[in-house]
């Protein structure tokens, strides 16, 4: 839940609801422009942001405080889903459900920043099927 009384996000569902209000926002000024170039506006939006702006200052402690991780190699054994590029978005994609998108995308960034635009492409689509953008 939001904490009280800062109007943040605490949790990476509610850090869900957050992106898919701030899509909805992006639908209702846009006019005919398809959905999935909307929620990949909104996650380059949110990208962007200081965490301060958006998460309440537990989770951002939290969220600093954590090592960045690092995508498993797809020679290490581990059985996930592979572009050409050998990344492992599966592994990115789980990390958004357990520590957030905004969290991800850093990960993505300070491991494998030249995937980064595949990463948002495979987000855009995860969050459309998966959250029911």
């Amino acid at each position: 839940m939001e904490q009280e009384g800062t109007g943040k996000v605490n949790s990476p569902s509610e850090e869900i609801a957050y992106l898919r209000n701030r899509l909805r926002e992006l639908e209702s000024q846009a006019g005919e422009k398809p959905k999935q170039e909307l929620i990949k506006e909104a996650i380059l939006e949110h990208a962007k942001m200081e965490p301060q702006e958006v998460f309440s200052p537990t989770y951002v402690a939290a969220q600093e405080a954590a090592p960045v991780e690092r995508a498993p190699r797809a020679d290490e054994g581990v059985d996930i889903m592979v572009d050409e590029h050998g990344s492992d978005m599966q592994k990115f994609l789980q990390i958004v459900e357990d520590k957030g998108v905004w969290y991800a995308l850093r990960v993505v960034k300070e491991t494998s920043p030249h995937l980064l635009d595949d990463f948002h492409s495979v987000l855009v689509q995860y969050l459309e099927m998966k959250h029911n953008f």
